[in-house]
């Protein structure tokens, strides 16, 4: 199978629609392969499943960031399914994450039978991975959209832009992009969710910078990316923990086992104390000290690029 790049493949004096057709050609053909695999082979590895759902939003961020070079209605028909094959892999996903986790409690009986259930419960999972995977003729419906899409990029209403020099524009979709982080940012995030609203702002930030990367100077892989990521990679162990809460209080409400209903109220006892902690560390880590250090980062890499 491919072993795809998270970053777009592109120089900065390429045109902006050369570099926009190779890369949501890119990432739409990982969603068809992930979504292949997630389909006839999940059994194998988890991983299957899991990359589907990172690759369809990766498809997906491709898409709002050149959505301008392309006839909108294409563009929203296309989003539509990535969002289908996305959600279809959420129930999936959550359930590999929780066995993986009771697997290791071998020692205890209410983890395994609990075990049993989510193992049952991630067989009936399956079926709308396989169904959407069927939906679209094996993935030979998602594969002509995507052909038609391309063969129409440079027809939407601000078509002129395709032309450009990728590396300026990318300059200018950087700051763009690095203003709703910020705005997310600047709120009170004791607030759990708004928490959850800077995570979903750093992850269209880290998918619009590795789009970006390749056309802007190196400086954005090597110093701005990874804070991007390491926040992120922080924020998605807090939604980690949290999900896991709920999801444990929605199997406690089912449980008809006293046994187990114990076992679940203690574990999630320590999703709950687990998600408090971590946000506690979070906050004392991104501090105003950090923050500012990221702002300069972006700054400095957008004054290197008007230099240029």
């Amino acid at each position: 199978m491919t072993n795809y790049s998270k970053w777009a493949e592109a120089t900065p004096d390429e045109p902006v629609r050369t570099v926009a057709t190779r890369s949501l050609s890119t990432r739409l053909q990982a969603v068809r392969d992930y979504l292949e695999k997630a389909a006839l082979e999940a059994d194998k590895d988890i991983e299957y499943v899991h990359q589907m759902r990172v690759w369809s939003r990766r498809a997906h961020a491709a898409l709002q960031l050149y959505q301008t070079l392309m006839p909108d209605w294409r563009v929203q028909r296309l989003a539509k399914q990535l969002g289908r094959i996305r959600r279809a892999a959420n129930d999936a996903r959550d359930d590999d994450v929780f066995a993986a986790r009771l697997a290791e409690e071998k020692k205890n009986q209410a983890a395994r039978l609990l075990l049993d259930r989510v193992r049952e419960h991630r067989r009936q999972a399956q079926e709308p991975i396989v169904a959407i995977y069927r939906k679209l003729g094996k993935g030979v419906k998602l594969e002509k959209r995507t052909a038609k899409l391309l063969k129409r990029i440079g027809a939407g209403s601000r078509a002129p832009l395709g032309s450009d020099r990728f590396g300026d524009w990318a300059a200018c979709r950087l700051q763009a992009e690095v203003e709703p982080f910020f705005l997310a940012a600047a709120v009170d995030l004791a607030v759990i969710d708004h928490l959850h609203q800077l995570r979903i702002a750093g992850k269209q930030l880290r998918y619009s910078l590795e789009l970006l990367g390749t056309g802007l100077p190196e400086t954005l892989r090597t110093h701005v990316y990874p804070m991007i990521r390491d926040l992120q990679d922080r924020l998605g162990t807090i939604n980690d923990h949290a999900t896991a809460q709920q999801r444990l209080q929605r199997w406690i409400q089912d449980s008809p086992s006293k046994v187990e209903r114990k076992f679940l109220e203690s574990q999630c006892e320590i999703e709950q104390h687990r998600t408090a902690t971590l946000c506690g560390e979070f906050l004392e880590w991104w501090n105003d000290h950090r923050e500012a250090e990221l702002r300069r980062g972006f700054e400095d890499l957008l004054n290197a690029c008007r230099a240029a």
